[in-house]
């Protein structure tokens, strides 16, 4: 583990040492530096108190945050990973881009798919009127309350519909639409079967969202293998409510620059819609568009409306996402910055000792190891993050 790496410390130390850590602070900071103009999007990036960071500590945030959730996967054997539409969808985007420059040499990259679970959504489904992570009435929604209702007798049709939409998504074989459909998806094995699976959610509220899908995906799929679950976007610990008495809420602060409850754009998709796949699958009648449509419950739809009668053999006219599209050259600009060597990679909380060496050797980074317990460290790298943050603006 990278010794320090959360240290709040004074930024110099008060010694003989210090201009000889002012040199190289500055070393660094010159050398690993962006152009704030080559980028659309990312550069407008706020930290928890609403203040816009500086580009460089952006870059670097954005680039350690997908090497921990590469290294997640390599660690738990990941075959393959399930998004969080909508707002996961850009998490794989970053992934897929970056995979072969922040993954182990040898690494298989996990398959991967999106689906549309949404805890607000789920829980109206089964009659429980709340607001995301409470009720009508004021009441906190927990992880148990969602085992609760699922098993309840008069949810039991109502979860069994969830369910086969879920499986839809997965299975193998082709479907008879003359015949019983349920039954069919039930007895065709899926993709997932004795596969490790990933649900990665964007930010971290309650946690129940991600805990919702990995539950709904286990009895979904009972040949599944493990079902593990992250975050792309760590939450601020700083910030905690307490939760009948024992368990702690984290209330998230900054979150990634494309999740706005106040925006339909920016994440490439569209909210979910039964119309969608009904009409897509009337059109084209074949068994990706059917298994779409019986799985349609749990799959986010392209920004579309239907098009004109004029429009002969056209069914959707799509509305172009330019936000995502502006988010996606960012993604790029950020990948080529980093192969320039512009960007410093700052190794995440889960690499080991051995890992952190090989990252700062490879960006020529002189280290430390810590002769009482062995850590790896770099002293001047708290400093770099700590005058970078004091650059922050309103």
């Amino acid at each position: 583990m990278l010794k320090s790496r959360y240290d709040n410390s004074n930024i110099y130390n008060q010694d003989a040492n210090r201009p000889q850590e002012e040199r190289e602070v500055a070393e660094l900071d010159k050398k690993f530096s962006v152009d704030p103009s080559d980028y659309n999007i990312l550069t407008h990036q706020e930290d928890n108190d609403g203040r816009k960071m500086e580009a460089n500590e952006i870059m670097s945030k954005y680039l350690t945050e997908t090497a921990r959730l590469i290294e997640s996967y390599e660690q738990n054997d990941v075959d393959h990973v399930v998004y969080l539409d909508k707002s996961a969808r850009p998490v794989a985007h970053i992934v897929q881009l970056l995979y072969k420059d922040l993954a182990s040499e040898g690494s298989k990259k996990p398959n991967f798919n999106y689906l549309n679970i949404d805890r607000v959504d789920i829980y109206n489904y089964f009659g429980i009127k709340n607001w995301g992570g409470s009720t009508d009435d004021g009441r906190t929604l927990k992880e148990g309350d969602f085992v609760e209702v699922i098993q309840r007798p008069e949810n039991e049709e109502k979860l069994t519909t969830l369910l086969t939409s879920i499986r839809a998504n997965y299975v193998v074989g082709d479907i008879d639409e003359s015949e019983d459909i349920t039954a069919q998806v039930w007895n065709l094995p899926t993709k997932l079967d004795g596969k490790n699976v990933c649900v990665v959610d964007e930010t971290m509220r309650s946690g129940s969202t991600l805990a919702m899908a990995q539950i709904l995906h286990q009895m979904a799929i009972p040949m599944i293998g493990d079902v593990s679950g992250e975050y792309f976007w760590p939450p601020d610990f700083k910030n905690q409510v307490s939760i009948g008495g024992s368990r702690q809420e984290i209330q998230q602060g900054s979150v990634p620059i494309w999740y706005d409850s106040n925006r339909t754009d920016g994440r490439g998709i569209g909210d979910r819609s039964d119309r969608y796949y009904d009409v897509k699958y009337q059109s084209q009648k074949d068994q990706r568009s059917l298994k779409q449509k019986i799985g349609s419950m749990v799959l986010s739809a392209p920004r579309y409306t239907i098009a004109s009668p004029n429009d002969e053999g056209k069914l959707f006219e799509y509305k172009k996402d330019q936000r995502f599209v502006d988010l996606a050259h960012d993604f790029k600009q950020l990948r080529s910055d980093y192969r320039d060597g512009k960007v410093l990679f700052i190794p995440p909380s889960n690499y080991n000792d051995e890992k952190c060496i090989q990252a700062f050797e490879e960006q020529g980074l002189n280290y430390e190891v810590d002769e009482y317990d062995g850590e790896v460290y770099i002293k001047v790298l708290n400093i770099l993050r700590e005058v970078r943050k004091k650059r922050r603006s309103k």
